[in-house]
């Protein structure tokens, strides 16, 4: 079933959120779009340029990171809503990036461009080696074991973090490799033009492999999930399967023809974008084409979870009230709420505000940006009635269940 969206851009604060998984895909002229209910509706991003963006990835704190033309750094901290300029590292033009678990990014582009943050992104250096091949993807999930691939069957590899690299010889004549992953059991996937697709288990020795039914068109992107398949789409809508690490492959029909440039993957969740702004998203085994959302081309897209809050109010002495607030969630909260004082702990009674307290102030260490965390603050309320708490979002966080954002507790009598 081919689906039209009519979107509209709408204010952070004022959008209402279903529980689910975070995407955001951007592209040519500055277009970027985002999801937070696992890709049922999207909305229009602002990524604050009219620039490039050639990919997109994600860091371990949920913020969205992409680059593009005149060796630009983007940043989003809310959920791609919007992206705000954060570097400018050169005049080149960068094609692809990528994070480890760790805060260490890299990001490849023209002419050799390699760039790399050791520090969560604050701070880059060039690392790249002698050469002006044109770099179209990196992936560093192996800390011991970094790959850039590019033009005319360039692989470079390094063991050393990007302290030198090694390059290795042509592997498929002048096919350009477009994308490369990495997979749950440790086994390297590279795939490009000419229907090239390799796979490696120590970056050194690469065999050729062969798409479904002879394919021999281009392979923009390649994913890989963590149940062990590992996806590659390209031109004419085409897309594959593999679930032997890249040795064998089978055709995926999602009914569409666009031409395909990226694929995210998350906890089963299958996004795929491309031209004419085309977006697809995975149900079980169909697929709904959000279809022609804007007539500019998306480029990059990536995936992140979402935190979950929750509250709960129990009396401990007399009538002080203890509030235990966690993050119960896979995602992480990002910097931004700790900045915006609305964002909090709201008590009240009888429709009328009691107690309120920020979540800077809650968590001035600021441990509920993890998962698997949890707070205890204790307030004195002098009140008759019931007493009920809730997360003051401010449209700053989106979790991932909101039904556990309230919590209430019986009246307290202060006897006299």
């Amino acid at each position: 079933m081919r689906i039209r969206l009519m979107l509209v851009l709408i204010l952070l604060s004022s959008v209402i959120f279903a529980g689910g998984l975070n995407f955001s895909a951007i592209g040519r002229d500055g277009i970027a779009y985002y999801t937070v209910d696992s890709g049922e509706t999207w909305q229009v991003g602002n990524s604050n340029t009219s620039e490039y963006i050639n990919a997109v990835a994600t860091d371990r704190y949920g913020n969205f990171w992409a680059v593009g033309a005149d060796g630009m750094v983007l940043r989003s901290e809310d959920y791609g809503a919007s992206y705000e300029n954060v570097h400018n590292l050169t005049k080149e033009i960068f094609n692809a990036i990528d994070i480890d678990d760790q805060g260490r990014f890299v990001v490849v582009g023209s002419t050799g461009s390699i760039f790399a943050s050791y520090d969560g992104g604050i701070t880059f250096k060039n690392i790249g080696p002698d050469t002006d091949i044109n770099l179209l993807d990196v992936n560093i999930d192996n800390p011991k074991l970094w790959i850039v691939v590019g033009i005319r069957g360039m692989i470079l590899t390094s063991e050393n973090k990007g302290k030198t690299w090694v390059v290795i010889e042509k592997v498929s004549g002048s096919s350009y490799f477009n994308a490369i992953t990495y997979t749950k059991k440790g086994i390297y996937i590279i795939a490009g033009t000419r229907g090239a697709v390799f796979n490696s288990k120590d970056g050194k020795i690469w065999k050729p492999r062969v798409f479904a039914e002879g394919f021999k068109g281009v392979i923009e992107g390649l994913a890989s999930d963590s149940n062990g398949d590992v996806y590659a789409v390209g031109w004419s809508g085409i897309v594959f399967r593999s679930s032997d690490e890249g040795n064998t492959w089978t055709k995926v029909e999602t009914g569409d023809d666009e031409r395909l440039t990226a694929i995210a993957v998350l906890n089963g969740k299958i996004v795929l974008v491309g031209f004419s702004s085309a977006i697809l998203t995975n149900n079980e085994n169909s697929w709904t084409i959000h279809d022609k959302l804007g007539r500019r081309h998306l480029i990059g897209v990536a995936s992140n979870y979402l935190p979950d809050l929750t509250i709960t109010l129990k009396r401990t002495e007399g009538c002080q009230i203890e509030i235990t607030v966690s993050n119960k969630g896979p995602g992480r909260l990002t910097d931004k709420p700790y900045r915006d004082k609305l964002v909090g702990v709201h008590i009240y009674s009888d429709n009328k505000s009691v107690y309120t307290i920020s979540l800077a102030e809650l968590d001035p260490d600021k441990k509920l940006k993890n998962k698997d965390t949890e707070l205890k603050h204790k307030v004195g309320i002098k009140m008759t009635k019931d007493v009920k708490a809730s997360w003051s979002l401010n449209g700053i966080v989106k979790d991932y269940d909101m039904a556990n954002n309230n919590a209430t507790i019986h009246e307290c009598v202060i006897e006299k």
